[in-house]
């Protein structure tokens, strides 16, 4: 048994499965999972890239993970089970892939070097939730070992790189600064000659340009609208100020372990003239980079954990690189078990949040989407914020205020002039937590209150307040 290779790691990938359903087996999807489904419903039904039907937007974020939730469908009949197997496969597919890279580090990897791996607290989140985030671990961390392997055969270096970052691409677009940054390493670092850094660009060109061509062509545009509608086209760095806190929040909460380690253990080793890896202090610019991204870029928007996704395997390997450098084995498991204690701190006291907040908000939601069925008609058009479970259960038009799926709206956010937009497409309900309807949907409609739901606070679990004041959320009939 021990001579099999795949040993370590299958276990470990059935110890993470069974610690992902402990911690988050409460969650069902989240709710921009559902804007996924929506999409795959309709490919599925009338062969149309559209959120509404008839209604050509780009709105979701991965082509690729679109693809796999449609293509998955065909095996699982039940859509909404689709989202979750696959986070879960990427996952664990994650776990097999950080099992080499640790090969690579350690020669021969010990069981508890790929602990850190199993309790990593996002890994596990998003595990459950159906979202692309474990694709974007799963890709991040194949980027790493492709990189090490360029260490040991060069031969094909034009395509190690490449094609993972194409891929990535067509996952998570903001992935593209991540290939920029490693051409520039390999340039910079590995002296790569100019025709390898050509090539490794004609294999990513090669992989991205059928779909943005495709997107172009389809959509208008070559970018999903969930850049614009979360800020890319706005002015850069409103919020500038409010995501640094945010993202220290994020990595304050998951690694402040691995972070105070990194930076006690780092002083330690160029003090004392030891060795560390070429690329440790290279991959630790990574996360800096995206924080300062998405900072300026994102300003209607909150920016979340999974995100980071694309960034946190370059911190895990610096640490782990960090670990080789010292010399004593126990000092190195005493290292893995602080950083694995913190993770399973961090994941059951997230996990206790997220109950919270989470519950709140879709018992909420169902009863909401229990109303609209029950109280309006299929060609109705609804105005709502939380757009996805909504529309993939009623089947009812939904108009997002953000621009997500209905990105014609976001000229008239740009200029103010909201409530002319409204004026324009004429929903038929309004679900809004706004007190100042008349900024919203202006003086030519009359407001009618319904029903109003009232609920605990359901802040981001990072933010949650316990003793918080309790939100209402209303339903109006519009009348023009």
């Amino acid at each position: 048994m021990k001579n099999n290779k795949l040993f370590i790691p299958s276990i470990a990938s059935i110890v993470f499965f069974v610690l992902s359903l402990i911690f988050y087996g409460f969650y069902q999807l989240g709710d921009d999972t559902y804007i996924y489904l929506q999409y795959a419903k309709n490919i599925l039904a009338n062969g149309e890239l559209a959120f509404n039907a008839g209604q050509r937007t780009y709105g979701f974020t991965s082509p690729v993970w679109l693809g796999l939730i449609t293509a998955y469908n065909y095996f699982i009949k039940d859509l909404t089970q689709v989202p979750r197997v696959l986070s879960m496969l990427m996952s664990m597919a994650s776990i097999f892939v950080w099992y080499y890279i640790l090969k690579r580090l350690f020669k021969i990897v010990p069981f508890w070097a790929i602990i850190p791996i199993m309790l990593e607290p996002n890994l596990l989140k998003h595990s459950n939730l159906g979202m692309e985030a474990s694709l974007s671990f799963f890709l991040a961390s194949m980027m790493i070992l492709q990189l090490m392997i360029l260490k040991e055969d060069d031969f094909y270096s034009y395509y190690r790189v490449s094609i993972p970052a194409g891929i990535f691409f067509l996952v998570r677009p903001e992935s593209i600064i991540l290939f920029v940054f490693l051409l520039i390493y390999l340039a910079l670092v590995k002296r790569f000659s100019k025709k390898d850094l050509l090539l490794n660009i004609a294999v990513f060109a090669v992989i991205i340009i059928p779909w943005t061509v495709f997107a172009y062509n389809y959509f208008g545009s070559m970018l999903p609208s969930t850049f614009s509608a979360k800020g890319g086209t706005f002015t850069l760095g409103t919020r500038f100020f409010m995501h640094i806190i945010d993202s220290a929040k994020i990595f304050g909460g998951n690694y402040i372990a691995l972070i105070l380690v990194l930076f006690v253990a780092t002083i330690f080793i160029v003090k004392s003239k030891r060795k560390l890896p070429d690329d440790f202090f290279t991959f630790l610019l990574i996360p800096v980079i995206f924080v300062l991204f998405y900072a300026l870029v994102i300003n209607r928007e909150f920016v979340y954990a999974r995100y980071y996704c694309i960034v946190f395997p370059f911190m895990l390997y610096c640490f782990y690189s960090m670990v080789i450098a010292i010399d004593s084995q126990k000092a190195q498991y005493i290292l893995i078990i602080i950083l694995s204690l913190q993770f399973l701190a961090t994941a059951k006291y997230s996990s206790e949040l997220s109950r919270k907040s989470f519950e709140s908000a879709e018992r909420v939601e169902d009863q909401i989407i229990e109303w609209v069925i029950a109280n309006t008609s299929m060609s109705d058009k609804i105005v709502r914020g939380r757009i996805g479970k909504i529309a993939f259960q009623t089947d009812r038009t939904i108009i997002d205020p953000q621009g997500i799926v209905n990105p014609d709206i976001l000229p008239f956010i740009r200029s103010n002039e909201v409530p002319k937009y409204f004026e324009q497409v004429r929903p038929d309900y309004l679900i809004s937590d706004t007190l100042n309807l008349s900024s919203v949907l202006g003086t030519k409609c009359k407001a009618e209150n319904k029903i109003i739901y009232t609920f605990g606070n359901f802040k981001l679990a990072r933010d949650f307040n316990a003793n918080a004041p309790p939100s209402h959320l209303a339903i109006y009939k519009l009348t023009w």
